[in-house]
């Protein structure tokens, strides 16, 4: 399919002529930015870290590389705050390839755009990976003459970017997951959500367009092209040949390849294997063959799980278990005390009505249908006994006016071990 410009784009009818001192409308600077991006379809773009993986990258045969200090798995790994890469590094690997070099900005930080602008890269991805320095606004591409790459989970959010001058669109994913599943929703999404507009009238569009946030003549371009007026790539996810044919036949004009290439066993075999799958994408026999004998691919991350090196929920666990037993300790020990004391008294029913809170809240999440789909048989079933015997004993000393069941029973162990138990339920879940 050709690309076609949106017409919002387009000059209109009559429109003077450019003299060869006037200044170029932003029109035709995007009509430019556009038709650079088309000449990537087909292709594949990698990440890369220094000029010896975009060597590898530029042998392979891939359309770009994006050049980047931390592929998005290390991003993921390493946390903290994700910024552009140094220019030194990007200026390197311009000057080592003749392909095409993109780099990331984050979200809204149009300084950065200018600085990654003046090193002559050929495209700016305003990326999600990285930390959003704006968490309001993006950055006004129409202000650039370097084309822009952005990413979207739907419809409405590919149409916005365009809408700021994006020349270039690509599904979001998870990046750094090795896990493709939310670049197909993500694509899914945004070609569903076209063949709902193309059965859409004027008016209807015209909701259809408040509904998803999206610029009303963007949209019916849309509608009527059967697809995005830019170029969309596939991105997130990616790891496999399988996967970047997978993202070619539902559709996508090209994939990124992020972590999937220089975290597997055999990057050099991987890189062609991907940019020959997406060649072939409709072809299960050679798709099949450039599938052998890759080596062992990156380990991905199930976007249904907390991944086991990240420890952090269970370090929570842990000083929320000792708040626990502290908690516990100070309920029976402040109980003997506030008998006498009518503003102690007013504090210990505060905190007995918070706890009741408390109870019913982990009560109600032991039960949840997700906790018992994802915590197989143990979280679920120690946050329900762990929160019967904590929060049971404390309620039960409470109601215990004459201490008759206090004499008969030893409560006071009751709560601690009840707290204990809810740790293990809180560690069962985590890890």
């Amino acid at each position: 399919m050709t690309f076609a410009t949106p017409t919002n784009l387009v000059p209109a009818q009559g429109a003077a002529a450019l003299s060869a001192n006037s200044e170029v409308p932003q029109v035709a600077s995007f009509n430019v930015k556009a038709g650079l991006a088309q000449m990537l379809k087909g292709g594949v773009i990698m990440d890369v870290i220094n000029v010896e993986q975009a060597l590898i990258a530029e042998a392979a045969g891939a359309c770009a590389v994006m050049a980047l200090e931390r592929v998005p798995a290390d991003i993921r790994k390493d946390g903290g705050v994700a910024r552009m890469s140094d220019p030194r590094m990007i200026r390197e690997i311009i000057n080592a390839v003749s392909i095409p070099v993109m780099a990331k900005v984050r979200i809204g930080h149009f300084v950065e755009a200018q600085i990654i602008e003046s090193l002559g890269v050929d495209y700016i991805d305003e990326s999600e990976v990285l930390t959003p320095a704006d968490e309001a606004n993006h950055i006004n591409k129409h202000d650039h003459k370097v084309p822009f790459v952005c990413g979207c989970k739907n419809l409405g959010e590919a149409l916005r970017r365009i809408n700021e001058g994006a020349a270039m669109i690509r599904t979001k994913g998870e990046a750094g997951t090795g896990n493709v599943v939310e670049a197909v929703r993500h694509c899914r999404t945004v070609k569903a959500e076209i063949r709902k507009a193309q059965l859409m009238d004027d008016s209807e569009l015209f909701t259809y367009a408040k509904e998803i946030q999206a610029p009303y003549h963007l949209l019916k371009e849309t509608a009527k092209l059967g697809r995005l007026p830019v170029v969309n790539f596939a991105a997130g996810g990616v790891a496999t040949p399988a996967d970047a044919a997978l993202m070619m036949q539902l559709g996508c004009d090209g994939v990124f390849v992020g972590s999937g290439v220089f975290k597997s066993g055999d990057p050099a075999k991987r890189a062609r294997a991907i940019v020959q799958a997406v060649t072939h994408f409709n072809d299960p026999k050679v798709l099949a063959e450039v599938s052998e004998d890759l080596g062992e691919a990156m380990v991905g991350i199930n976007i249904s799980e907390i991944p086991k090196d990240q420890l952090y929920a269970a370090r929570g666990c842990l000083v929320g278990g000792l708040g626990v037993m502290t908690a516990a300790y100070g309920a029976h020990g402040l109980e003997k005390r506030v008998n006498n004391d009518a503003g102690k008294l007013k504090a210990w029913n505060s905190a007995a009505n918070i706890q009741l809170i408390h109870s019913v809240a982990l009560l109600a999440i032991s039960q949840s249908p997700a906790l018992l789909a994802r915590s197989g048989r143990f979280a679920a079933p120690l946050i329900l006994l762990g929160t019967t015997l904590f929060s049971g004993s404390i309620y039960t000393l409470i109601l215990d006016t004459d201490k008759t069941i206090s004499r008969n029973f030893r409560l006071g162990l009751a709560t601690p071990l009840g707290g204990v138990v809810l740790i293990a339920g809180w560690f069962a879940l985590v890890l």
